[in-house]
C-alpha cells in the first residue's frame, strides 16, 4: 500500500510519535539529536504535516529509529493500526542487501518481509515509468528491436515474480503492453 496523503492519517501519525517522545521521556530538540533531524522536522511530523514529495521522507524514518519502533510502524500508523516497538536492547534488523532502501514512487522498500506482504502493490506503482523509460528510448529514436527486447525483458520479469509469489491471474500490463 502506497503511503497516503490524507491529512487526517498524518496527524494521527504525528499524535503517535509524540505519544512516544514523551513516553521516552524525550524533549523534541532530544528526539531531534538522537534521529539526526532538525528541531523543525520533529516539530513538522508531530504536527501532522503531509508531505510534500512523492517519496516517503528519510528523515520519517530515521525518526521511526530513534523512537526505537521497527520498520514499517509509521506506515501501520498511517493504516490506522499500532507501532510495534522493538524488544528492549534488540538491534534494528538491517535492510538485505538486494532491498536496501529503494525509493521507487511512493514506496520505499524496506525489508524481505515487508516487500513481501507489499511486492505487489510496489510493483504495480513501478511498472508504470518502466514502461515509460521504454516508449521515451522509442521516441528518442532507439532502434526498434532494442524497445521490444526492453519491452519483453520487463514482461518476463515480472511474469517470473508473478509466478514466484503465486499472484495466478495477476496481468500488471492488461491489454496496454500488448499493443506496443
Amino acid at each position: 500500500m502506497p503511503w497516503t496523503k490524507d491529512p487526517d492519517a498524518w496527524a494521527r501519525l504525528g499524535a503517535a510519535i509524540r505519544a512516544e517522545r514523551e513516553r521516552l521521556g524525550l524533549l523534541q530538540e532530544e528526539l531531534a539529536d538522537r534521529a539526526g533531524v532538525s528541531v523543525g522536522t520533529v516539530r513538522n511530523a508531530e504536527s501532522g504535516r503531509v508531505p510534500k514529495g512523492l517519496r516517503w521522507p528519510q528523515s520519517l524514518t530515521q525518526i521511526e529509529k530513534a523512537l526505537e519502533w521497527s520498520v514499517g510502524s509509521m506506515e501501520a500508523v498511517l493504516a490506522d493500526k499500532e507501532p510495534s516497538r522493538l524488544p528492549l536492547g534488540a538491534p534494528e534488523p538491517e535492510p538485505a542487501t538486494a532491498t536496501t532502501p529503494i525509493p521507487t514512487g511512493q514506496v520505499k522498500l524496506r525489508t524481505i518481509g515487508w516487500l513481501r506482504e507489499h511486492g505487489r502493490e510496489v510493483l504495480e506503482e513501478a511498472l508504470p515509468p518502466v514502461n515509460q523509460f521504454g516508449h521515451l528510448c522509442a521516441l528518442l529514436d532507439a532502434p526498434q528491436h532494442a524497445v521490444d527486447a526492453y519491452q519483453r525483458a520487463v514482461s518476463e520479469l515480472v511474469g517470473a515474480v508473478r509466478d514466484a509469489q503465486g499472484w495466478q491471474g495477476w496481468e500488471p500490463f492488461g491489454e496496454q503492453q500488448e499493443e506496443g
